[in-house]
């Protein structure tokens, strides 16, 4: 889970580098991702539908990423199927506003950004962002979570030289000790009880 958090936050510098609009990178997006979950899936044996139900339910995870987080854990399908089923109903309804002639001419940075996203950022991220939310408590998976935006505030800054301001510094430093603290079971200190009144 904390590898998928980390992998995520480079999401944003790699659609930046790629220089293609936001339709055209998130249906490349899909399309590679589906190509690297379907290898990753087939090379592992991960891709039997038999016994695994394909309910209402998965094919509403894949529109509703909110709702898959919770769904996922209910599901009996592989992480692998889940996010492959998600990026084809990506690929289905992002191909009308697909372009790729236009993108044919581009550089061969753009089409490597593509790759890494659909590949990286997308099939191996997916395997192991649901892998770890089946495993996972909800709380924790809630936790690690927050790692996402810290990693991309860092990529940012790495990548463009954006420079955090201390309120983002302040709000990095509290992602991380929640994260930590709900790894380690932290709790409030216990309030120390005043004693019974004498009657």
């Amino acid at each position: 889970m904390t590898a998928a958090m980390v992998i995520s936050g480079t999401i944003g510098w790699l659609v930046m580098v790629s220089g293609q609009p936001v339709l055209e990178v998130v249906f490349w997006r899909c399309v590679f991702g589906a190509l690297a979950l379907w290898l990753i899936g087939w090379r592992m044996g991960l891709l039997r539908l038999r016994g695994a139900g394909l309910p209402a339910l998965s094919l509403a995870a894949a529109f509703l990423y909110a709702l898959a987080a919770l769904w996922v854990k209910q599901l009996t399908l592989t992480p692998h199927l889940i996010a492959l089923i998600q990026v084809c109903v990506g690929i289905a309804m992002l191909a009308p506003f697909a372009h790729p002639a236009a993108l044919a001419v581009q550089p061969l940075s753009a089409w490597a950004s593509l790759l890494v996203l659909g590949v990286v950022n997308t099939g191996v991220m997916y395997v192991l962002l649901y892998g770890g939310i089946q495993k996972l408590p909800t709380a924790l998976t809630g936790a690690l979570s927050f790692i996402y935006p810290v990693v991309a505030i860092l990529v940012d800054w790495a990548a463009f030289g954006h420079r955090l301001q201390w309120p983002q510094w302040i709000g990095v430093a509290a992602i991380l000790a929640a994260a930590a603290g709900m790894r380690l079971g932290w709790s409030w200190p216990a309030r120390g009880r005043g004693r019974p009144p004498r009657l």
